[in-house]
């Protein structure tokens, strides 16, 4: 059994009379990107969030969101063993 949380957000941005809108996404609270994209396209049709609440299993690859319609995917696993790093003190 494990808790984990993940987070998912993304804004859109077009100034009048520009041909292109920006899009900033934000995604495993690790990375957020920016996207140029034609100022017509609309952000619930380019970033669109299918994660749920819920159990999940464990190192079983799952779809939570597309972007651009690409998969985002995300993997629950076990946390990584503690590095221990030992230092010689003279």
């Amino acid at each position: 059994m494990r808790n984990g949380q993940v987070a998912l957000s993304a804004s859109r941005i077009a100034r009048q009379g520009e041909k292109f809108a920006s899009i900033q996404t934000f995604i495993f609270s690790d990375i957020i990107t920016h996207y140029q994209v034609p100022v017509a396209t609309k952000l619930g049709t380019y970033f669109v969030i299918s994660a749920t609440d819920g159990d999940y299993t464990l190192d079983t690859p799952l779809e939570i969101g597309r972007l651009d319609d690409k998969p985002v995917m995300m993997v629950v696993g076990k946390p990584p063993k503690p590095t221990i790093v030992q230092t010689k003190t003279n």
